[in-house]
C-alpha cells in the first residue's frame, strides 16, 4: 500500500514541481543572460538556483497540511490506507523532491559557473585544474560522509516538520490554527539542539581528526581539561582538541523517528479535521 501510496503522490505533484522549477529556471536563465555584459548578475543566478529545494520543500510543507488537514483533508483520510502509509508516502515524497531539485540546483550552478568562465576567457589548463580539484575533493572519504550525512539531516528535518504539523492538528490544539505546528516545531527544534549539544559534549564518543578514527573520549573532558589546566604558549607545534562528538549523528536519526512514530499515531487515533 505504501508504494501505491507514493506513486500516487509522485504523480499528484509532479505538476506543481516542475513549474515551479521551470519558473526558478527562467529567473536564473534571465539572470545568467544578463551576467554577460554585467558579471555581477552570476551571483543573483546562483541564488535563484540555490532557492530550487527550499521551494520545493515549502511546497511539500503546505501540500501536506492542505491534504492532510485542510480542505481535502475530508478526501484524505476517507482512503482505506493505514496513517503510516499516508505519512510516509508524503515525507519520502518532499525527501525525493527536495533531492531532485538539489541535483538540478548543482548541475545549474555548474552551467552558470561555465558561461561566467566563458565570459572571463579564463585559460583552458586552469579551468581543468579547477575542476579536477573539485572532483577530488567531492570524492574524498570525508566529503561522502558529509554527504550522507546532510542527507540524513534532510530526511530528518522532514519527518519533524511534518510530525509538528500532524501533532499540532490534534483537537486539543484546534483553536490555534497554523500557530500550533509552528509553536511544536520550535519546541522540537530546541530540544533537538539541547540533546546534541549536550551528547556532544558528554557522551564519550567522538571523532579524532589528528588519529583519524573513533575515540573513547568525551569532548567536554577535554574541553574541562583544558579550561582548568595551566596557561601556556600556544604554537604551531603546540597540540589542540581534535575532537568532534558522534552521539549527535546517531541521536538525530533516532529522535526524528521517535517523533515520527508520535505523529503516525496522532494520525491514526486522534485526527481531528476542521
Amino acid at each position: 500500500m505504501l508504494a501505491t501510496v507514493l506513486s500516487h503522490e509522485l504523480r499528484a505533484q509532479a505538476k506543481n514541481d516542475l513549474r515551479t522549477v521551470g519558473i526558478l529556471l527562467l529567473f536564473a536563465g534571465g539572470f545568467t543572460i544578463v551576467g554577460l555584459f554585467a558579471g555581477g548578475f552570476f551571483v543573483g543566478a546562483g541564488l535563484v538556483l540555490l532557492l530550487i529545494p527550499v521551494a520545493l520543500l515549502a511546497q511539500a510543507a503546505a501540500d501536506y497540511w492542505q491534504t492532510m488537514y485542510g480542505a481535502r483533508g475530508y478526501w484524505t483520510m476517507s482512503l482505506p490506507v493505514r496513517g503510516r502509509d499516508l505519512y510516509l508516502a508524503k515525507t519520502i515524497r518532499a525527501f525525493l523532491s527536495a533531492l531532485v531539485g538539489s541535483l538540478v540546483t548543482v548541475a545549474g550552478l555548474t552551467l552558470v559557473a561555465l558561461v561566467g568562465i566563458w565570459r572571463t576567457r579564463l585559460p583552458y589548463d586552469e579551468v581543468v585544474r579547477g575542476f579536477e580539484t573539485m572532483l577530488r575533493i567531492s570524492t574524498d572519504s570525508a566529503a561522502i560522509v558529509l554527504l550522507l550525512a546532510g542527507l540524513v539531516s534532510l530526511f530528518c528535518l522532514i519527518l519533524q516538520v511534518s510530525a509538528a504539523m500532524t501533532i499540532g492538528a490534534e483537537a486539543r490544539w484546534n483553536r490555534y490554527g497554523i500557530g500550533a505546528p509552528i509553536v511544536i516545531c520550535v519546541l522540537m527544534y530546541v530540544f533537538s539542539q539541547v540533546v546534541s549539544v549536550v551528547s556532544m559534549l558528554f557522551v564519550p564518543v567522538a571523532y579524532s581528526f589528528d588519529e583519524n578514527r573513533i575515540v573513547i573520549r568525551s569532548v567536554g573532558s577535554e574541553l574541562l581539561t583544558g579550561a582548568s589546566g595551566p596557561v601556556r604558549v600556544v604554537t604551531d607545534e603546540s597540540p589542540s582538541s581534535d575532537l568532534i562528538g558522534v552521539a549527535p549523528s546517531v541521536l538525530a536519526p533516532i529522535i526524528a523517528v521517535g517523533f515520527a512514530w508520535w505523529a503516525i499515531r496522532s494520525i491514526e487515533n486522534r485526527t481531528s479535521l476542521r
